[in-house]
């Protein structure tokens, strides 16, 4: 058994460089006598991702405490504090321990990992203990401390919630301090006293520790004996199931999503079928947040189980984010995707490698590549086109292109390069245009002529009704334009209005710029800022809230957003929210790292500039702040769809629309440009009342508001 100090481990760990369960977990691990960890989470994989690396810990006959975040009920802190529900929330937490232990994938690594557990548990080697927070606070904990020989210690705080499906972590981060090292002293140690002092229950004015028998976690965890010599110890497999499992995956489809059965939606089978009787070409509109991403991986899956042959699925998204988030569906029906953006060094010949394989592999093998719009039209990715086709032999028949977000290729004058495959789907909520402009025209019909029609329709009423979605409330917030943003309004409108009156000029760039300026008018009107700090005020301080403030249509437009972020920032700063930005400038790390703390609820805001509009998914999101005015139907309906997604605890979105109107506009004559702004305003206010819990209070305050103006 080495020392702690003899194994040349880093201070800092970072999944972007480095494998964290080889290079940190288990080099660490198998060389300790004693493991504390303590994280909050309610992901799934949870124990066994706290499992990693315990393979060593065994070995050397070590010990493990672990502490496990947990929420009472609302109201019930002090309840619990005084010992009167004390048996209920055990009784609670071991209930949340079953459905810890309902693992994501049924895979030989996730099984080793629970058995690694079991022995632990069943030799008394394994203490558990859920930290409940203070009423309306949480435990987020996310630490831990390794022992090894001569008093040698590691203690690290890591990044990672560890809720993510599977085994693999998407992105996470460990700072390790040395107990050799100066630095331990001031950093290293008070995480270690920090644990000692939780586990012992001396923070009890701000966190209850609540204690498990060990007897009961044996009952939930499937230990059915106490006499450890029923235990053999398991064998040492993390470092063969990691190289296995990375490259025998064997596809399937999911009894369990977490704790839930998995169950294909009728509405999910019948767009399936409508696909393929359309000759597996085609466009499903279905409301954002019904499970387009999944119906397109069951349908991925469910071609390569009932077919004979080999099958290579692409998958093209707008935004790295996105393909993050398809890789982790992916990953449900155990299917490793290769990620192909950023650097071509990284990926390309990963992607050869595994098409050589399929080509010579004696088995039929399921390939699936998650492309950025970005990189599939470049040289690269060509290249994999190319030989997809003439290197590997690999027919048209056995490949499927799916396009995420479809419209966004629409406008793409080169659509002819995505993949010349014989089966296409392209997703999404908005498919075509609203406007009868020649321009909208002509991308509808482009994108129709790669993907063909829609095949099949699932709109967000449906999905209301279904209860796929959240409801929610729609609260208009009413400013008005001053007399000089009126008067810069009809400049602008009448300007636009001189370059459409010209079909020479109808696709002319000057009408886009025009319209921009004008959109970017109406989002940074003076009084939603003013009413931007009553609203916060009001709502005091609600988590997992997100601001939309722009629309990030052109680079001279967005200095100007940039601006009205900032102000919003500044404003709900002020008033006590703790807030982050989301836009396309925030690397996707730091994207990754604060979606996660939005979802643990150490922000209350994300404050986002059109990165949110499309596919990414974070279901926490319970109430929207639309500072900025769209007029674009598809761009309000992906926003109502972002808030919309259910989520564990939430029974209720909330919609708060900054609707913009001239002064006084009821009592006195207007311009035919402010009459159009009240109609627009007055469609949108509709589109999203239609569907809302208080839709009757909102048709009466329809005319209170808008007056008899007419959407025409």
């Amino acid at each position: 058994m080495k020392k702690l100090s003899e194994l040349g481990l880093k201070r800092t760990y970072k999944t972007e460089n480095s494998d964290l369960i080889k290079d940190f977990y288990i080099k660490a691990l198998s060389e300790c006598t004693q493991y504390d960890r303590a994280t909050f989470t309610f992901g799934s994989s949870i124990l066994s991702i706290a499992a990693r690396g315990l393979d060593g810990l065994i070995d050397n006959d070590g010990r493990m405490r672990l502490i496990i975040g947990q929420i009472p009920a609302k109201d019930d802190y002090e309840a619990l504090e005084d010992g009167s529900k004390m048996q209920i929330y055990q009784d609670d937490c071991l209930e949340h321990l079953k459905s810890l232990l309902a693992l994501s994938r049924n895979s030989s690594l996730s099984k080793h990992r629970l058995d690694l557990l079991r022995y632990f548990i069943g030799a008394n080697r394994l203490e558990i203990r859920f930290a409940a927070a203070k009423a309306k606070g949480i435990f987020h904990d996310k630490s831990g401390i390794i022992y090894g020989r001569d008093n040698e210690k590691i203690a690290f705080m890591g990044s990672s919630n560890e809720t993510l499906y599977g085994t693999d972590i998407n992105w996470e981060r460990i700072n390790a301090y040395f107990s050799w090292e100066d630095a331990y002293g001031d950093y290293g140690q008070e995480i270690n006293d920090d644990f000692e002092s939780l586990w012992q229950g001396r923070y009890s004015s701000k966190c209850k520790l609540i204690e498990l028998p060990n007897e009961e976690i044996k009952k939930v965890i499937g230990v059915t004996s106490s006499y450890v010599g029923d235990f053999d110890k398991p064998p040492k497999k993390e470092l063969i199931f990691i190289a296995a499992e990375e490259q025998n995956l064997t596809p399937m489809i999911p009894s369990k999503i977490g704790d839930k059965d998995f169950v294909i939606r009728d509405y999910q089978t019948e767009a399936l079928r409508n696909w393929q009787a359309a000759g597996n070409k085609g466009i499903m509109a279905h409301a954002t947040g019904s499970g387009k991403t999944i119906t397109a991986i069951y349908g991925i899956t469910r071609t390569f189980l009932s077919g004979n042959t080999n099958v290579v699925a692409i998958v093209g998204v707008p935004y790295t984010i996105l393909a993050e988030q398809w890789s982790d569906e992916f990953e449900l029906f155990n299917i490793k995707p290769i990620l192909c953006f950023g650097d071509s060094s990284s990926w390309f010949t990963k992607v050869s490698n595994r098409l050589s394989e399929l080509s010579i592999s004696s088995t039929n093998q399921l390939v699936v590549l998650i492309v950025v719009n970005a990189s599939i039209f470049m040289d690269r990715f060509q290249q994999v086109l190319s030989d997809l086709d003439k290197e590997y032999g690999l027919l048209k028949e056995q490949t499927i292109f799916i396009g995420d977000e479809c419209h966004e290729y629409a406008g793409k004058k080169d659509i002819n390069k995505l993949p010349n495959c014989s089966r296409r789907l392209g997703l999404s909520a908005t498919p075509f245009v609203e406007k009868d402009r020649e321009d909208s025209i002509k991308k509808d019909n482009n994108l129709k002529s790669y993907f063909g029609e829609t095949c099949d329709t699932f709109e967000l009423a449906d999905a209301l009704e279904e209860k796929f979605l959240c409801p929610y409330e729609y609260h208009p917030i009413i400013v008005h334009l001053n007399e000089e943003e009126e008067e810069q309004y009809g400049k602008l409108s009448a300007q636009i209005a001189q370059i459409i009156s010209d079909p020479k000029n109808i696709t002319n760039e000057g009408l886009n710029i025009l319209a921009g300026l004008r959109s970017r008018l109406i989002g940074s009107t003076e009084e939603k800022f003013i009413k931007l700090k009553t609203l916060a005020k009001e709502l005091n301080s609600p988590t997992n809230t997100l601001v939309f403030c722009g629309d990030g249509k052109t680079e001279e437009i967005d200095e100007s957003e940039q601006k009205d972020k900032q102000r919003a920032k500044t404003i709900l700063d002020s008033v006590g929210w703790r807030t982050r930005e989301f836009t396309a400038e925030v690397s996707q790390i730091e994207r990754a790292s604060r979606i996660e703390d939005f979802k643990d609820r150490d922000i209350n805001a994300l404050i986002a500039i059109k990165v949110l509009d499309q596919g990414v998914n974070i279901p926490a999101i319970a109430t929207a702040i639309i500072l900025a005015s769209t007029r674009s139907k598809r761009q309000y309906i992906q926003r109502l769809g972002r808030v919309l997604r259910k989520s564990e605890g939430k029974k209720m979105s909330y919609i708060y629309d900054f609707i913009v109107l001239p002064s006084d506009h009821k009592n006195r004559e207007l311009s035919e440009s402010l009459i159009n702004l009240i109609s627009e305003e007055s469609v949108r206010f509709e589109e999203f009342a239609k569907n809302a819990d208080n839709y009757d209070k909102l048709s009466v305050d329809k005319i209170n508001i808008f007056g008899e103006v007419t959407n025409e």
